[in-house]
């Protein structure tokens, strides 16, 4: 079943540093006018995905934390401005 991470925010920096972590060689990109679409093949897929981003981002602690990121395992990742979700 096509799962999809939904990226939005108020920072155009912020949505594109988490489109340009979640995205995979199997994933499909959309960009809207406000958001990317990220479309995987299945659920287990978008959650490693997003779980791959966390620990990317995670890996440069000071701008981790200065970004005030959030990541909800299995659900969503925040990154400054922007949130990505996992929906269906």
């Amino acid at each position: 079943m096509k799962t999809v991470i939904k990226i939005t925010g108020s920072g155009i920096g912020s949505r594109n540093k988490l489109a340009s972590v979640c995205q995979t060689i199997n994933s499909l990109a959309i960009k809207r006018f406000d958001s990317y679409e990220i479309v995987f093949s299945s659920k287990q897929e978008a959650i490693k995905a997003l779980s791959e981003a966390h620990q990317y981002l995670r890996s440069n602690q000071d701008d981790w934390h200065a970004s005030a990121g959030s990541y909800t395992r299995g659900s969503s990742l925040s990154y400054d401005a922007a949130i990505a979700k996992i929906i269906q």
